[in-house]
């Protein structure tokens, strides 16, 4: 048996602002999850794991509790949605991650089931619903962690690197660019936590091309420690060199007081 559904489409009567910007709601959408956090309906992961290209831009993050952005995700249909909480391999379509978001429900549309945190409700049209920041709670860590989570703002580059250790070996890690730090997690589907980290030098120069090797290249961190980084293609080393010069250039200024590198 066939099953149908007369379920009417988001897109014909809810407008949709991402950071002040009217986006397209996809027609096959008759559902919306705005959510902050990984996890949905008893620890179901709507958002799915994020696949980094160092070779494209990174469009979307990975969804965390503490990054201050918003992910909303398109349900297909009822079905869709308990594919997603009974399977490991079925997500949401992502539609945005933003700081703000805006939904306005259109006068001449029919009444919108909604729910927020668990209370279910009918909300009638016209309506405008505002979601964003409000503030964050200050919690003690240990210094060990306090530079273990990256701060707010867009992927700069990311991918799998080799990189040498303490001990004279090269060791696989997924690395993300961001704000003149290198992370470093196990693999790309990590939990938000790095394995550890490496704050960068604040001299460009000292990010260069390995001139024999064509697929490594060279870095140096805040204290003056080199390590030698072997990328998959001469491409993707060139690639990761501009990138790292450009996030130096744009974020010169550095505390010498922090934790340079953790090695794992």
């Amino acid at each position: 048996d066939n099953i149908s559904s007369n379920v009417l489409k988001l897109n014909e009567f809810l407008d949709i602002y991402i950071d002040g910007e009217l986006i397209e709601i996809p027609v096959d959408i008759e559902g919306l999850l705005i959510l902050n956090l990984p996890s949905y309906a008893g620890g179901s992961n709507v958002w799915g794991p994020v696949s980094y290209d160092s070779k494209t831009p990174t469009k979307f993050l990975h969804s965390s509790f503490n990054d201050g952005f918003i992910e909303v995700i398109g349900i297909k249909n009822a079905i869709h949605l308990a594919q997603i909480c009974t399977s490991n391999n079925t997500f949401g379509v992502r539609i945005a991650q933003a700081k703000h978001i805006k939904l306005v429900y259109k006068s001449d549309a029919p009444a919108l089931p909604c729910k927020i945190d668990g209370e279910p409700f009918l909300q009638q049209h016209p309506a405008t619903f505002e979601i964003g920041f409000h503030n964050q709670k200050k919690m003690l860590i240990s210094r060990q962690y306090s530079n273990s989570l990256p701060s707010n703002g867009t992927v700069d580059c990311a991918g799998y690197l080799y990189k040498t250790s303490l001990r004279p070996k090269f060791r696989k890690r997924f690395y993300i660019l961001k704000n003149n730090m290198l992370y470093y997690y196990i693999n790309q589907q990590h939990d938000g936590i790095p394995k550890g980290w490496i704050k960068l030098t604040e001299d460009p120069e000292k990010i260069y091309l390995d001139e024999k090797k064509k697929n490594n290249f060279h870095l140096e961190t805040f204290e003056g420690k080199e390590y030698s980084v072997v990328c998959p293609t001469p491409e993707e080393a060139k690639i990761w060199t501009t990138s790292i010069k450009n996030s130096i250039l744009s974020h010169p200024k550095q505390n010498s007081n922090d934790e340079n590198v953790q090695n794992s």
